[in-house]
This record gives C-alpha cells, sequence and structure tokens, in this order.
C-alpha cells in the first residue's frame, strides 16, 4: 500500500521511477531513436579528431544491373589545412550483417576546405546496406 501511495505521488510530481527508459527532458541530447539513427549512418568517422575536421555531404549507394553496388559518398574538409585521411567501404547484407565484402584502405588528399567524391564497388553481388569509415592514417606496424 505504501509502494502505491508514493508511486502516485511521484507521478503527480512528474517523477518517474524504474522505468528504465532515457529521460526526454530538455536536457536529453537524443531521443532513442535518433541515437539508433545514428548508429546506422552510412559514414563512420573512426577517429575522435576527424569529427570537427570532416563532413560528408552526401552518400548514395545503388545496385547497378550486374547486381554489384555501387557507393559515392561527398567528403569535405572543414579545416584551413591540407588533410590527408584514409577511407574504405565494408558492404553489408539486408540485416546490416558485414558480408566480408570490404575495399581496402584509400588514401584521400584534401586542399584547405576542398570536397570530394570518395566512391567503391562491391566485389560480390546481394549487397543492400555499407558503410563507409573514414580514418587518419595509420603509422607503420599498428
Amino acid at each position: 500500500m505504501k509502494l502505491m501511495h508514493i508511486a502516485l505521488l511521484c507521478a503527480a510530481l512528474g517523477i518517474g521511477i524504474g522505468c528504465g527508459g532515457r529521460s526526454s527532458g530538455p536536457g536529453t541530447a537524443r531521443s532513442e531513436k535518433e541515437a539508433i539513427t545514428a548508429s546506422k549512418l552510412p559514414v563512420n568517422l573512426l577517429d575522435k579528431k576527424l569529427e570537427s575536421r570532416m563532413a560528408s555531404e552526401m552518400q548514395s549507394g545503388e545496385v547497378r544491373e550486374d547486381g554489384l553496388m555501387e557507393v559515392s559518398v561527398n567528403l569535405r574538409n572543414r579545416t584551413y589545412k591540407n588533410l590527408h585521411v584514409q577511407a574504405r567501404t565494408v558492404f553489408k547484407d539486408s540485416r546490416g550483417i558485414s558480408t566480408g565484402d570490404e575495399t581496402q584502405w584509400k588514401d584521400l588528399y584534401f586542399s584547405p576546405q576542398q570536397a570530394q567524391t570518395y566512391r567503391s564497388v562491391s566485389k560480390t553481388t546481394g549487397m543492400d546496406l555499407y558503410t563507409v569509415e573514414v580514418r587518419l592514417p595509420r603509422k607503420p606496424g599498428k
């Protein structure tokens, strides 16, 4: 009985108890739906430093007549310095599971504020989804 009174009091005051959900108040950065959507974006910046240096502006993944998937992503250097990054595409099935069909890392060089299109094509048919991964170049042995 006391628990019921406490629950009613909390409900009247707008306090949630034991719901296990995320707050949707003004302090919440994004909703659960937005967080899930962000985790499925087709461009994944693998290095934290790139979040302020790179932007992806338009993405396209289309299955060609031969059944292979062709991916195009516009990437832009947001800085006023030259930027060297590496990119690759990981192709996935309809459930979002990697199929092992991924491209080699490709070096991309950007002038200050320059945009360019990164393109790749799958090696096998049946791809439905993709993720383009972008990272800072790795030193040999890492």
